[in-house]
């Protein structure tokens, strides 16, 4: 029972061993693993990446190197584990990973993390091994007998074969190199040999319990059932011979890749065997029950033990490499001892000083170590410094006190004692055979040369090196020179002549400073000097180039102490041994080593190293540390590691076994990538370093994260690259390498670029026609522009012209309307006279009408004409008008009609515009109307939609229309020019013979457009043309503004002023004459001789009149006289009417003088400008001369009314009218008021002073205020003093001597005379009477 349990046993642990492993010790220290899914594991395995893997009674778990676990268990869906009982696992040689549960066989999918559930016999399955045969499939052993299955990978489906001569349970399986399948069974323990093609047993092997294969394929070992552990001949089928045989049972066995058997007995000792070399490794393992618990052993591809268990968990032991154990038996004889120095004689022999245990010689051959303390050394000399072994066969030992030299050719006898060479540290010897003794003290450095039979001794540099000198190291250079150091002073280069000079030249205190610490001089293959300081750390010297570089810890040194430095002859690489550690230095980094990395300890001893035949020894207090510098590169050229996962913030790829790229959408562009390394025993050691090309252009600094992190790149293909190091921070040779595609953004991807240059394309190429066109169009607009502003030169010469000639026919005008007009007073005439002179009146009125609508021709564009409408009777006006052309019709024996529905129709109308437009409308039916001819006038009410047909408008207001036609059979116009006739300057082909301006029928439709109405022309059939023009009629379409408010009753629209006289009435008849001192003085200034005589001859009667013939000698006349009146026409020589008016009315001594101005301008606008210039009185020529009586009396009359208001009415209307005047003169007559006031009870104020204080002279102050109230100065002095003196009566208190006396009269008699005069009454009586 107890051997069937250990076949048991043996059986689960052979099938999940690992077969590949180095040379490696035990460590003494393992962990027990717990955090798994459950604690029964039944199986271990090792992927192709590196994962490990454990099956257990309940559930799958994937292990990675910082020992986190990933769990998978059964669950609905088909893609999860066939059941969570897992009990063998079975790594194929192409990577695949297949589960054997209680019901199925599972492959797990390492791209997608799912499982595939193979197909074949249903039922509970029972294999215990698997093995990959030939031709893609995998054999499976079963615990039925006389069955065997295999897996076919080209379906992965389960076939079964029954072999009857299969008699057991199938223990094992190993397939050789011809395919030949190896089957160890059980109970039988025997091995049979099963070919797959033919399907039968060819043959038998009693005795051999279980068969397993080597690294090669067709190297086959066998265990027997006697414990022999035998290597096979698989092609003979023989046995070559016996390696071991083991006392206790072996229930675990394997080989790892250096041929090293690796197995586990019954008494738990796990043990390594060398079979070239015989040697045992073993080691006892703790922490399990019983053998009889463990169910699965595995080793790693890092040789780490795992040891699965019932119920315990796994078991995990790491295995620390021998990397630094080159020479076992050597470091075996002087571990824990002070080695201070070791030489050979390059066969067997080595002589080993030590501090404390004196001087041995080693024979590798015997492995035999004795102790040579009888080589005439004393206890106290058994701490040994130095040994050195020369060319010539002589061993030479330095120790505390004095020197030896020995033969040891054939034996070891005494040459020579040489005790004046005291404290000897360091002996070397030069390319011609001298020995050098370095000493510290007593001579600095001693040499024996070559030829001295006797071994004498001489100091070549005594000159140069004082006897006290510390030197520390001495060496020939390749060049032959000697270099040398001496503590606390300097480096030195002499040769054999003596001469000595400094290394470096500096005054670098840095340099000065660490110079003085050397304690170890090396030069390398290069001929570069490298230089070992206690407590400076390293120094490189290339001489050639004069460069120096200094190394420290800071740059990656483990320690700042350099004890011996030395040459890989191999890789020409340094080693170099410190107090705390070992360090190798490529050129660019350092790469350190440890205790922990299998250094036999971290201390070192000063200058002890040593190269023999391609073997490095470093010395220290731990013993001798050798090796090979080739199998350290070896050895970390194999820490496997991966590209383990990418995370997004939405998903978690896994590239472990992704080989091609991994594809991203362009919002998946921050990610996580992480890195794995499969180093179990020290993985949070190992370091990484990345680059992400098409991103990066440096690597990343080595750091042991694992993780790195990258946000928000652009579109594009990268190559994440990844190296790793194991913990003495040696890299791995090959990279990880991940191709990462980021897909653009639906706006960046090509074929948006392409619509992109499309577009710029375009836009660049609809530029390219808009500036050529907006050239073409704009040197277009240029020409037009002048073209248009020729034309308009050309308009508005004409408009000028019309302008011009209008304003030079009003004078004339007025020349002849105002002495028509004093022709017609007062004569009597016949009838006929009569008639002949209103038909005069008519056309002087008709011509001053044309005048007028030239005028505002040119106003027309600027919109100033304004509308005006009210109540008229439209039939009444149209009636009118037609009496106006009466003379024609008899002139011409034209028939003139009028049609109209009604004999009254009133509608809102501006008089003024339907004046102008039928009388220009008229104007041109007579003109172009032969004589005899017929010319018919017709107004009608007609509706909105009736307007729109007729006139083929669309937008018509909504209201009724006054539909106005006049026809005529004249002459007429072409069809194509019944629009054109309109435009301005047009005139029509059929009258070109007829004299004419081309702007009536234009000056007509502005005046109907305003009116808001329409207007067109239409060819009669029977020859002549009929213009149509309708108003609208209803109040609505018009503004408040637009619409006239309703007259006073005796007020006249007719009347040709515009604005009425200030503060006065209609004037009375025309009175006579006045004597002239009692007119009222009146300054005329026109630069028209004629109309000038016209208005002196009008108004001499009535004014005294002075005369000036422009705008300068106007206001030199004005300052001169100060008129009581002045009159002027606005366009004058050197200074026009509105300058003129502007400097009067701002002048404090002529703004009270009342401005009337008579001009041809009889716009709005130049109304305004007139008044906003201060006139008084703006009328247009022509006039009536009775009008223009009236209005300047009234002027007159007003001015006077406004001084009796400022002179005799109370306070209140005084204050009132002083509001009426201007600023100036207000301010003048209340500063006048204050002056007088200040100066009240002064007799003696005079004019002249008051004058003076208000900035006048004498004479224009004197009338300045005649003409402001009616009194001279001294007057309204004596007034002011009346006025105050009734208010002190009024008060009652004061007397009348008193009163006298404060208003300044002097004599009360003079003052009650002068109060008597003004108020009609004596003061007394006035004070009775208040």
């Amino acid at each position: 029972m107890k051997t069937l349990k250990l076949a048991v046993i043996f059986l689960f642990l052979l099938i999940t061993g690992s077969r590949i492993a180095k040379a490696q010790d035990l460590q003494p220290s393992y962990g027990i693993g717990m955090d798994i899914s459950n604690l029964h594991v039944q199986s271990i395995a090792q992927d192709s990446v590196g994962y490990i893997w454990m099956a257990t009674s309940r559930g799958l778990n994937c292990i990675d190197a910082y020992k986190k676990s990933r769990f998978y268990f059964h669950n609905s869906f088909e893609n999860s584990l066939s059941d969570d009982n897992t009990y063998f696992l079975h790594v194929s040689s192409n990577g695949d990973l297949f589960v054997f549960t209680r019901f199925n066989v599972d492959l797990f999918n390492r791209f997608s993390r799912n499982f595939i559930r193979l197909k074949g016999p249903k039922g509970e399955f029972n294999f215990t091994c698997a093995e990959d045969g030939k031709n893609g499939k995998i054999w499976l052993g079963c615990r039925t007998f006389n069955y065997l299955s295999y897996i076919n990978r080209n379906n992965n489906r389960i076939y079964s074969l029954y072999i009857p001569q299969l008699k057991g349970q199938v223990r094992g399986i190993c397939s050789d190199d011809k395919g030949m399948l190896w089957i160890s069974l059980l109970p039988q323990k025997e091995t049979v040999v099963f070919d797959p093609v033919k399907k039968r047993i060819i043959a038998r092997y009693p005795g051999l319990s279980l068969i397993f294969r080597g690294p090669k394929r067709n190297q086959l070992f066998a265990l027997t059932s006697n414990n022999k552990i035998e290597l096979l001949n698989s092609a003979k089928r023989t046995v070559s011979r016996i390696l071991l045989t083991e006392k206790s049972d072996i229930v675990a066995i394997n080989i790892t890749a250096d041929h090293r058997l690796c197995f586990l007995t019954q008494d738990m000792t796990f043990s390594l065997y060398d079979k070239h070399s015989g040697s045992f490794v073993k080691k006892k393992i703790s922490g399990i029950n019983s053998v009889y618990n463990i169910t699965s052993l595995m080793v790693d591809r890092q040789s780490n033990i795992w040891i699965g268990t019932f119920e315990e968990g796994y078991l995990f032991i790491p295995i620390v490499k021998r990397t630094f154990d080159w020479d076992e038996m050597l470091d075996r004889h002087f571990r824990n001892q002070f080695v201070t120095f070791l030489t050979s004689d390059g066969r067997d022999r080595y002589w080993i000083a030590t501090r404390h245990n004196g001087l041995h010689e080693y024979n590798r051959k015997t492995d035999t170590d004795k102790v040579l303390l009888n080589l005439h050394l004393t206890d106290e000399e058994s701490a040994i410094a130095c040994c050195f072994h020369d060319t010539r066969h002589r061993l030479w030992v330095a120790t505390v006190d004095a020197l030896y030299c020995y033969d040891v050719k054939t034996g070891t006898s005494l040459i020579g004692k040489y005790k004046k060479i005291v404290k000897p540290r360091y002996i070397t010897e030069d390319k011609a055979g001298n020995i050098w003794i370095v000493c510290e003290g007593n001579g600095g450095i001693w040499m024996s040369p070559v030829n001295s039979r006797k071994g004498t001794f001489i100091r070549p540099f005594c000159r140069s090196v004082s006897r006290d000198a510390n030197v520390t190291f001495f060496r020939q250079l390749h060049s032959g020179k000697y270099i040398f150091s001496c503590y606390s002073d300097n480096v030195y280069i002499g040769d054999r002549n003596g001469h000595v000079h400094s290394l470096l030249h500096t005054k670098n205190p840095v340099y000065q400073s660490f110079l003085k610490s050397v304690i170890y001089i090396y030069e390398d293959s290069k001929n570069v000097i490298w230089l070992g300081t206690y407590g400076n750390g390293m120094m490189r010297c290339d001489m050639h180039t004069g460069l120096c570089r200094i190394y420290t810890m800071a740059n990656g040194l483990p320690s700042n102490d350099v004890l011996s430095i030395v040459e890989d002859p191999v890789r020409h690489v340094l080693w170099m041994s410190t107090s705390y550690g070992l360090s190798r230095f490529n050129g660019f980094s350092f790469m350190n080593y440890f205790a922990k990395d299998g250094l036999l300890g971290n201390q070192y001893h000063e200058r002890a190293v040593y190269l023999d035949r391609g073997i490095l020894y470093f010395m220290g207090n731990h013993g001798i540390t050798s090796f090979s510098p080739r199998m350290i590169n070896t050895l970390h050229d194999h820490v496997p590691f991966v590209i383990e996962s990418l995370e997004t913030d939405n998903h978690t790829y896994n590239t472990t076994n992704l080989h091609s790229a991994l594809k991203l959408n362009y919002y998946e562009n921050s990610f996580t990538v992480s890195f794995m390394g499969f180093d179990y025993s020290s993985a949070n050691s190992l370091q990484y370093s990345y680059i992400l090309d098409g991103y990066e252009k440096k690597w990343s600094a080595p750091s042991t994260n694992n993780t790195v992190k990258f946000s928000d790149l652009p579109s594009g293909t990268y190559y994440l690259k990844v190296r790793a190091a194991d913990n003495s921070g040696c890299w791995n040779s090959k990279m990880a390498i991940l191709k990462i595609v980021i897909y653009p953004a639906p706006w960046a991807t090509w074929w948006a670029i392409l619509i992109y240059i499309i577009i710029i394309l375009y836009c660049l190429y609809a530029g390219m026609r808009f500036y050529i066109n907006y050239h073409v169009d704009k040197e277009r607009i240029k020409l037009s522009k002048q073209t248009l502003m020729k034309e308009r030169e050309l308009n508005h010469a004409k408009i000028n012209f019309f302008e011009n000639v209008s304003h030079e026919l009003r004078t004339p005008l007025g020349l002849i309307y105002g002495p028509f007009c004093e022709l017609k007073k007062g004569r009597h005439f016949t009838k006929k006279e009569n008639e002949y002179m209103s038909l005069m009146e008519k056309n002087i009125k008709h011509l001053m009408m044309l005048v007028e609508q030239i005028l505002n021709f040119s106003h027309l564009k600027s919109e100033t004409l304004s509308l005006s409408v009210s109540r008229k009777d439209v039939v009444g006006i149209v009636l009118k008008i037609l009496d106006r052309f009466k003379g024609e019709n008899e002139e011409k024996h034209i028939v003139t009609s009028f049609t109209c529905p009604e004999d009254k129709l009133i509608m809102y109308v501006d008089e003024d515009k339907l004046d102008k437009i039928l009388s220009n409308l008229l104007s041109n039916a007579f003109k172009y109307t032969p004589s005899n001819g017929t010319i018919k006038v017709s107004l009608q009410i007609s509706a909105c939609q009736e307007i729109k047909n007729r006139f083929r408008q669309d937008q018509v207001l909504d209201s009724d229309y006054a539909l106005f036609s006049v026809a005529d059979n004249g002459i007429g116009i072409e069809k194509d020019e019944a629009d054109k006739i309109f435009d301005r300057f047009y005139r029509s082909k059929n009258g070109e013979s007829i004299v004419g301006s081309g702007i009536g029928l234009y000056y007509v439709k502005c005046l109907v457009k305003k009116h808001k109405g329409l207007i067109k022309a239409e060819c009669n059939d029977s020859g002549g043309t009929t213009f149509l023009f309708c108003l609208p009629v209803s109040e609505n379409i018009f503004q408040d503004s637009e619409i006239e408010k309703v007259l006073p009753a005796n007020m006249s629209k007719d009347q040709p002023v515009t604005i009425v006289p200030r503060l006065g009435t209609e004037p009375d008849e025309p009175e006579s004459a006045e004597p002239d001192r009692d007119k009222p003085s009146l300054l005329i200034v026109d630069d028209e001789p004629n109309f000038q005589t016209f208005l002196s001859d009008l108004l001499q009667p009535y004014y005294v009149i002075d005369k000036a013939f422009n705008g300068q000698e106007g206001l030199e006349k004005t300052l001169e006289l100060i008129p009581d009146m002045i009159v002027m026409d606005v366009m004058m020589p050197l200074m026009n009417g509105y300058e003129l008016c502007n400097k009067i009315k701002n002048d404090p001594r002529t703004c009270h003088i009342p401005v009337v101005m008579l001009t041809a301008k009889s716009n709005v606008s130049e109304h305004i400008e007139g008044m906003n210039s201060g006139a008084d009185i703006y009328i247009s020529k022509p006039f009536h001369p009775d009008y223009l009586l009236s209005v300047l009396r009234g002027v007159i009359a007003n001015r006077k009314r406004m001084q009796h208001i400022i002179v005799d009415k109370s306070r209140e209307e005084r204050s009132a009218a002083l509001e009426r005047l201007n600023d100036a003169d207000r301010q003048l007559l209340e500063h006048l008021d204050e002056k007088i006031k200040a100066e009240l009870n002064n007799s003696e104020l005079s004019v002249d002073v008051l004058a003076s204080e208000l900035n006048f002279s004498h004479s224009t102050f004197y009338r300045k205020i005649k003409s402001l109230t009616g009194l001279s100065p001294n007057d309204y002095v004596r007034m002011y003093r009346l006025r105050a003196a009734a208010k002190f009566i009024e008060s009652g208190s004061f007397n009348l001597a008193e009163i006298a006396n404060k208003t300044g009269f002097g004599t009360q008699s003079y003052f009650s005379a002068l109060f008597k005069k003004y108020y009609g009454m004596t003061p007394s009586e006035y004070k009775m009477k208040k």
